[in-house]
């Protein structure tokens, strides 16, 4: 599904269908110009997909990653495997960078992932809060088709406790 299509969509709607919120998700595409302005110019075709539709895409590929594969990506929006794999990439590169022996990370390097660090530290803390009802951090062993209604209710009594 295009971005077009989808801008039109409730906000209800279209968190529902992406799984962040429609500020979310303009918040990552000014992220995303940002980061295809600062990078140089190369020669070739335009691409095809617009940064709105590749982030869209991405976050299809993450939101249904058991069921979807890049060619089923690539079928609805009409261009090559590789296309997605490489925007997909790009649209991750918010993840902090792992240091290896031969070459370590640079100054600038260890600046950025200290960026990285100080905003997902709320993720990782909610994720934290919800592990701590061990519905997350231990197997499972009650009715499966209640799974999902145990988790919305831990959710919003975590949502309750650290917002209100």
């Amino acid at each position: 599904m295009k971005y077009e299509k989808l801008a039109e969509y409730s906000n209800t709607r279209f968190r529902r269908i992406t799984g962040v919120k429609r500020a979310t998700f303009d918040k990552r595409v000014e992220i995303l110009r940002k980061g295809y302005a600062e990078k140089p110019r190369r020669r070739g075709r335009t691409p095809k997909l617009s940064i709105e539709d590749l982030l869209l895409a991405t976050l299809e590929y993450l939101r249904e990653h058991r069921t979807y594969t890049y060619a089923h990506i690539t079928a609805s929006y009409g261009i090559a495997e590789s296309n997605i794999y490489r925007g997909s990439k790009c649209a991750n590169s918010l993840l902090p960078k792992k240091r290896s022996k031969n070459p370590p990370l640079s100054k600038q390097e260890h600046k950025d992932n200290r960026k990285i660090s100080k905003k997902s530290i709320f993720i990782e803390h909610a994720i934290c809060f919800v592990k701590r009802f061990r519905i997350l951090s231990e197997r499972y062993r009650n009715r499966r088709h209640r799974f999902a209604l145990r988790f919305s209710l831990i959710a919003g009594i975590c949502n309750f406790d650290r917002f209100a």
